[in-house]
């Protein structure tokens, strides 16, 4: 029996009552931070949804630029050892047109130089000892070409260093 109230059982009965007005608080509070908790999942994979796609067309939009270069290329003229301007004038134009490119070079069955064309638009970037010494490189491209049976890319020399020289 209670002495302030006189009857008994009510100190129990208010404090399971408390307890469960307590557990219904902590509950509430739990839901609402595991609400919060999964919208931020939530926005973190759309967030992730979208770069993804962001890249995929990045991709998309270089390999298509790739192909066009490599188009672009392929539809030079046939290269005439005793009337080079042709491949020339249309090498040099392809350049300006294509910033990407800095030199297209034409090579023989041996791997040698046969004629080549540096971009105007920007100070020349390749000397003849470092291609020299990138023969093996070049030869290698060549050789994943002829496998694949189609055009393939392959790392350039040039490194930008200080100021942007070499």
């Amino acid at each position: 029996m209670n002495a302030a109230s006189g009857r008994p059982g009510e100190s129990s009965s208010a404090t399971r009552r408390w307890v469960l007005w307590g557990a219904l608080v902590v509950l509430v509070a739990a839901l609402l931070v595991t609400l919060v908790w999964l919208a931020g999942r939530y926005e973190a994979g759309r967030l992730q949804d979208r770069i993804e796609r962001d890249a995929v067309e990045v991709v998309a939009d270089i390999r298509g630029g790739m192909t066009r270069n490599v188009q672009s290329l392929q539809a030079l003229p046939r290269f005439d050892p005793q009337h080079s301007d042709p491949w020339t004038l249309r090498a040099g134009a392809l350049l300006r047109a294509r910033r990407e490119m800095l030199r297209i070079e034409l090579r023989d069955a041996r791997m040698q130089l046969q004629a080549a064309v540096d971009s105007d638009l920007r100070a020349a970037v390749f000397d003849a000892p470092q291609r020299e010494q990138l023969a093996s490189e070049v030869e290698a491209a060549c050789q994943q070409a002829r496998s694949a049976r189609g055009p393939i890319y392959a790392t350039s020399p040039f490194r930008v260093a200080v100021n942007g020289q070499r």
